[in-house]
């Protein structure tokens, strides 16, 4: 294969694998959608974040951003807090039922995706990682340049 089409293979492969563990989490869970996972996976790691990071970070306007906030908040997984120094500054966290929803479907998906990665072995699955962080970096730097 070329280099063109070693990139479209690539591109076509990680649309699979993406499609795939979206499927796998509405399979899981009717209630929660894929991008809602991904949001409130970033509000765990990012504790205290606020909306205007979300929309940053997931490239969303800031009325999109409300109204996914709204969204999670109807499901009692985030809570609003202002900020004490500054009443118009909000932060996001997540609720108990939040965290417990993120624990609980980090689970299914590594009970169902770990089997689907046993036949890499450990040095594989390191580089895998490696090569998919360098490109998502790569991405990143790209994309904050435009």
């Amino acid at each position: 294969m070329n280099k063109s089409q070693l990139f479209e293979s690539f591109f076509d492969t990680t649309y699979k694998i993406k499609r795939l563990m979206h499927l796998e989490t509405q399979e899981q869970d009717q209630v929660i959608t894929f991008f809602q996972l991904q949001v409130l996976s970033y509000i765990f790691s990012n504790r205290n974040c606020t909306p205007s990071q979300l929309s940053e970070e997931f490239h969303m306007s800031s009325s999109a951003v409300a109204q996914l906030i709204d969204r999670l908040l109807i499901s009692n997984w985030v809570e609003r807090e202002h900020d004490e120094s500054d009443r118009r500054v909000v932060h996001l966290r997540l609720t108990e039922d939040g965290q417990s929803e993120i624990v609980r479907l980090k689970d299914v998906r590594k009970k169902r995706l770990e089997p689907l990665l046993k036949h890499l072995d450990e040095k594989d699955l390191q580089e895998l990682v490696r090569i998919l962080q360098e490109v998502y970096l790569s991405m990143e730097k790209e994309l904050g340049e435009r």
